[in-house]
């Protein structure tokens, strides 16, 4: 399996269970041209797929506007019409850097969200989706 970040991979959160043991969910980009376009997967397992427009969805609701200033770098999928990234930003009131989701769509302004935050809600339409 491809380390996320390589072969069109984001890492979205990870966390360590009581028995200390890593966990890592990763959205992954599906096969080229499919819908749905990405899968959920949690230490290699695939938890469900979503759509672009479920992504885009739940960005919307729990995104806000990224400030102007913030550089757009890191990790990315290009979906259609937008690129989806993993950034990593210190904020003047943060002690370390905390990993955000950023939605950015031509023509529209750049939409953030820490990564923790989108990680439930997509897990759960993944998991919806699955049936």
């Amino acid at each position: 399996m491809p380390a996320p970040g390589a072969g069109g991979a984001l890492l979205l959160d990870e966390r360590l269970d009581a028995a200390g043991q890593a966990h890592r969910l990763v959205l992954r980009l599906a096969a080229a041209h499919a819908e749905p376009a990405l899968l959920l997967e949690e230490d290699g397992e695939v938890l469900g797929a979503l759509s672009t427009l479920a992504v885009r969805t739940v960005m919307q609701r729990y995104g806000r506007a990224l400030d102007a200033e913030v550089p757009l770098g890191g990790d990315c999928l290009q979906l259609a019409g937008a690129v989806l990234r993993r950034l990593r930003h210190r904020a003047a009131v943060d002690a370390i850097g905390r990993d955000y989701l950023v939605w950015d769509e031509a023509g529209q302004d750049p939409l953030a969200a820490l990564c923790a935050a989108v990680a439930a809600p997509l897990r759960h339409l993944a998991a919806a989706r699955r049936g």
